[in-house]
């Protein structure tokens, strides 16, 4: 039974171990690759548990376990493993520790308290023996579990201001010295009653200190939220400005050819008159090669001629064949802004994809409206399936000097904007892109 104690004990630590490190790395995004990560993240737990081992037989000393613990966390172990700084370490270590800890005496109070036990009973769950071990491994199991359900929330702590996280410092090492001295007050105080107070004022403590982080966290994401919808906005006004301008300039540049073709006919009728014949040749060698005039899109919107344009002028530098069918008739109840955001971030993700294909690329568009709804279709052809390693469809994009990643969310949030949808879908070697948007003065 001593050896079956002492492994529970070990197990314990170890766990409580693991669980610190991995709240620091979730945290503050880890270091190195996730295998790597995982074996630094066991070996460094290892070593604190021979460290809480080797303290916790130094009872006079006890007191500074916990110090230790988090200065090897905090300074030694979180820097190595961890890219956080070392607030945000700081900060999650203790936080985790206090929770951790929260947890060991709400649940040690309780099961005495259940018993309706005095003394003796709370003392039997401190000491070594069967009953030890049964609260060792239920403590521990909610130690897992609750990790396992905060971790999404530990991860946006990176996203909290500098100002919030010292503020959530501060409170958790507060709450974690009330914490500590409402226990001490148990292990010296008379009456049932005390114990029963301690332990409601802990799970009041804990609720406050989890209620502050995450209220801290959701105004961060939030404003992290606000920000991003305003940057694209702006994103789609400028992208909206800047399609007008090549549009204007691509007609231009149209009409240019077309007087130009003229001007050459002229010339060329001019030189039959006075019967010279290299001229008259030359001029017909560079109408019949370079003065074919280009189709451009007329569909009576100047935003959605002025997209497909200036994508017809790239297709062709990229060899990619692009067919389009637009039948809109007044599209004035939509933000013209949120129109050219909808169909050139569908085209930016078709020709991204039709760029992975050495032949056959291929794009076509349709854009319909029936009374208030107007629907936009891309299909482009792909090499392979694009949900089967990316589920998300994140950006594969390897600039990072360039704001990637939100064309879909673009889309989603305009959709969205007009009671609307989107919905991507793969079918026999082609990627379809389909959102629909509905008037707001339906």
């Amino acid at each position: 039974m001593e050896l079956l104690c002492s492994c529970a004990e070990i197990i314990a630590s170890f766990v409580e171990s693991v669980l610190i490190l991995s709240t620091i790395i979730a945290a503050s995004s880890p270091k190195y690759p996730i295998k790597k990560s995982v074996l630094l993240t066991v070996l460094c737990a290892t070593l604190s548990t021979l460290y809480l081992m080797f303290m916790n037989a130094l009872s006079a000393f006890s007191f500074l376990t916990p110090i230790g613990t988090m200065l090897f966390s905090i300074f030694i172990v979180g820097k190595l493993i961890s890219d956080g700084n070392i607030l945000l370490r700081s900060t999650s270590c203790v936080l985790a520790l206090f929770v951790i800890q929260s947890i060991d005496y709400i649940l040690i109070i309780g099961l005495t308290l259940l018993h309706g036990s005095p003394r003796e009973l709370f003392y039997g769950y401190l000491e070594p023996g069967l009953m030890r071990i049964i609260y060792l491994t239920v403590d521990k199991s909610s130690d897992i579990i609750l990790y396992c359900w905060l971790r999404k929330y530990i991860t946006k702590l990176s996203e909290l201001r500098r100002g919030s996280i010292a503020k959530l410092l501060i409170c958790t090492t507060l709450s974690y010295i009330v914490m500590q001295y409402l226990f001490a007050m148990v292990l010296h105080g008379d009456f049932i009653q005390l114990q029963g107070a301690a332990m409601v004022s802990l799970f009041i403590l804990l609720c406050f200190l989890l209620i502050l982080a995450f209220s801290m966290i959701t105004v961060t994401v939030s404003e992290k939220e606000k920000a991003t919808n305003q940057m694209l906005a702006n994103l789609n006004q400028n992208m909206e400005i800047n399609y007008y301008i090549l549009n204007e300039s691509i007609t231009s540049n149209a009409k240019a050819m077309h007087d130009f073709h003229h001007h050459l006919s002229v010339i060329d009728a001019l030189a039959k008159k006075e019967d010279s014949g290299p001229v008259t040749e030359y001029i017909h060698s560079v109408l019949s090669a370079s003065l074919i005039p280009e189709p451009l899109c007329q569909s009576g919107n100047n935003i959605i001629d002025a997209v497909i344009n200036a994508k017809l002028s790239e297709a062709k530098q990229k060899k990619i064949d692009v067919s389009y069918i637009v039948c809109v008739e007044d599209l004035s109840s939509f933000e013209q802004a949120d129109i050219c955001a909808i169909l050139s971030n569908q085209l930016e993700n078709a020709f991204e994809a039709s760029e992975k294909i050495e032949n056959g690329r291929e794009v076509q568009i349709d854009i319909r409206q029936q009374e208030g709804f107007v629907l936009f279709n891309v299909t482009n052809r792909v090499a392979a399936d694009p949900f089967m390693n990316n589920k998300n469809l994140a950006s594969t994009k390897p600039d990072s000097t360039v704001v990637h990643g939100f064309g879909l969310k673009n889309i989603q949030d305009i959709a969205e904007k007009y009671n609307g949808s989107l919905k991507n879908e793969y079918a026999e070697g082609f990627f379809i892109s389909t959102v629909l948007i509905c008037s707001p003065t339906i």
